[in-house]
């Protein structure tokens, strides 16, 4: 027997955070308020300033946030994977979009218009919860990283965003080495809000002490334990 469209939906959307609150019949009220959108690599979901929109959440790939200052410089705010959502600041009054969503690969997403997501939580108050949780969550991250750029210097602040993407991005081998995909140069400086140079120069030292290996595209770990000392240091 093949699924339907909104049975895939209610089983996936069952799984997310957001929506845990909901019962089978609210999240079929969900699912069918959704679209579901493909995006490819390196393509805008939308860009910083944009008039407030809808919410999205990811059910394949990977999304960068990423704000540009003045000047133009680029600064990753964060990745999201399967089952996280974006898009959440402007669902609440008429903020604009204070990042672009970019995918780092090809991805797919449904997407929520703004006002079903309004009508959603005036009807069940108690979703808001959710949001209000990840909100701060997220929020606590970006104080953190803002304290790594203002305390470490760039090593540390390199040692420390591998050592913090293990959990959710690294891909364990058979010989215990930690691969990271999509972590090229310039996107490790735009995490650690350093140039490409001194990233380069900083992922050479460490590739010489035999904690990591790195090629176009991905870093692979090979000794944590390295890489927490050089924090600690």
């Amino acid at each position: 027997m093949v699924e339907s469209p909104v049975t895939t939906e209610i089983e996936f959307l069952s799984q997310v955070r957001l929506f845990e609150s909901l019962t089978t019949a609210d999240l079929a009220e969900v699912a069918s308020s959704v679209r579901r959108r493909s995006f490819s690599k390196g393509e805008v979901v939308y860009h910083q300033d944009d008039p407030p929109g809808s919410l999205y959440i990811i059910t394949r790939g990977t999304i960068k946030l990423q704000a540009s200052s003045a000047t133009g410089r680029l600064i990753t705010i964060a990745w999201l994977k399967t089952g996280n959502f974006f898009g959440t600041m402007s669902l609440f009054g008429e903020i604009t979009r204070a990042e672009d969503a970019v995918a780092l690969e090809p991805v797919e997403l449904l997407i929520m218009p703004r006002d079903d997501y309004r009508a959603l939580i005036q009807r069940h108050p108690e979703a808001i919860e959710a949001v209000l949780q990840v909100l701060s969550i997220r929020w606590r991250r970006a104080t953190q990283r803002l304290c790594d750029m203002a305390c470490l210097d760039v090593p540390g602040r390199i040692a420390k965003i591998l050592l913090d993407f293990i959990p959710t991005f690294g891909e364990t081998a058979p010989d215990g080495t930690i691969l990271i995909r999509l972590m090229t140069q310039p996107e490790l400086a735009s995490l650690i809000g350093a140039t490409r140079e001194s990233v380069h120069n900083t992922l050479n030292a460490f590739a010489r002490q035999g904690w990591i290996e790195f090629q176009r595209g991905s870093v692979r770990i090979l000794q944590p334990e390295g890489l927490r000392e050089r924090l600690n240091s």
